[in-house]
């Protein structure tokens, strides 16, 4: 498997990593029709990498509230379009959101257990 920092997606995250949320959003609005799936790839490279979970959350739900209606408007495309890569960041996302969900279960278990001793 390819390294998140191999990938052609790592520099456009590491710029809007490096910018202010207003500048991040405006930046995220900005995306042309034809830039949407490759945001989603890029997103979902950067969930598999085991990289910035939260703001690829956060980025995701920008892109959704800003551009859904694109998403839901292009229908049943082929794998190869929007609909495709939603429904590959979705796959992703629901196996990290499971692993995440197990860690902080776990934390909140030994620190009750250390709040008890």
């Amino acid at each position: 498997m390819l390294r998140a920092d191999s990938q052609p997606y790592s520099p456009l995250l590491d710029h809007l990593k490096t910018l202010p949320p207003a500048a991040a959003d405006i930046e995220i609005r900005s995306l042309r029709p034809d830039e949407l799936a490759g945001f989603v790839d890029a997103l979902t490279e950067r969930l598999r990498a085991k990289r910035d979970y939260e703001l690829v959350q956060a980025w995701m739900a920008v892109f959704l509230k800003c551009h859904g209606e694109a998403v839901a408007e292009s229908g049943e495309e082929e794998e190869g379009g929007i609909v495709g890569s939603v429904r590959r960041w979705r796959s992703e996302q629901r196996g990290e959101a499971e692993k995440f969900g197990s860690l902080v279960g776990y934390c909140a278990g030994v620190v009750g257990f250390l709040r008890s001793v």
